[in-house]
């Protein structure tokens, strides 16, 4: 069930040029994920944000909406003309995708979306996990041969089967990118916890100066884990869905195949 999302998985990481491209990869989105971090750092009331800050966010991640939807159909692309390296250089190229009517309309929603997320963050979540499904496999018509007319030829091909399968493997990797991102943050805050206890500092200071230290850290700690779940949440789902786009790809190929193999024997 899961073996195309493995394998697209694997050949993001055995690419050319692979730790140039994720190192740029983890770069762009560790950016944009310590924006998106501080402003849920001011929602929370943990740091003084201003509007200003909060419009300088959702302008930055407007303008990763647009590079990263020329992106993904660049590697959509890639997967369905089954190129030897799917993973797309970060290059300007992914810009260039949106003087085309199509990804335009894709980046519009993107754009709503990240709107209406300021005010209802969850349900705006959950809907899109939906939604975006549905704009991939559009995308997918339309990045075989970038045309218009081509954007709901998978429709015509995949069965129920398949849809209810892609939108239970897309919660999946939310699932598991949340599971990971937390998961290695909390093993680092307890290994740090360990290390502490171990090097003996509770046995050099008294109770009330490890209340203070464990009271001043607190803030610090809770700021440095928002940050860093944020990173790494951002990074493996990104990473995760790529995979997702992958096997979205190869279902879409193997549908096409299967029909037209039908279609060839009943002649």
């Amino acid at each position: 069930m899961l073996a195309n999302m493995r394998e697209g998985i694997k050949k993001l990481y055995n690419t050319g040029n692979k730790y140039d491209k994720h190192i740029t990869f983890f770069s762009l989105l560790g950016i944009l994920s310590i924006a998106g971090a501080y402003f849920n750092l001011g929602k929370l009331d943990i740091i003084a944000a201003n509007n200003k800050s909060y419009i300088w966010i959702i302008m930055a991640e407007i303008l990763w909406t647009a590079y990263f939807t020329g992106y993904e159909m660049k590697f959509i692309n890639n997967t369905l003309n089954e190129r030897t390296d799917i993973f797309p250089e970060f290059d300007i190229k992914p810009f260039k995708a949106v003087k085309y009517l199509f990804p335009i309309s894709v980046i519009l929603i993107n754009i709503f979306f990240i709107i209406l997320s300021v005010f209802y963050e969850n349900l705006t979540y959950l809907i899109t996990v939906v939604v975006y499904m549905f704009i991939t496999i559009l995308q997918a018509g339309y990045c075989r041969n970038y045309r218009n007319n081509e954007i709901f030829e998978p429709f015509h091909y995949f069965k129920m089967t398949d849809y209810i399968t892609l939108l239970l493997k897309r919660f999946f990797v939310i699932i598991i990118a949340f599971l990971m991102s937390y998961g290695a943050v909390f093993a680092i805050i307890l290994i740090a916890g360990i290390v502490i206890l171990v090097s003996g500092f509770y046995k050099t200071h008294s109770f009330t100066e490890i209340i203070f230290t464990a009271q001043s850290l607190q803030l610090a700690l809770t700021k440095l884990s928002i940050y860093a779940t944020t990173i790494l949440f951002n990074y493996f789902t990104t990473i995760g869905l790529l995979g997702w786009d992958y096997d979205l790809a190869k279902t879409y190929i193997y549908r096409q195949n299967q029909q037209n193999y039908n279609t060839e024997s009943e002649v």
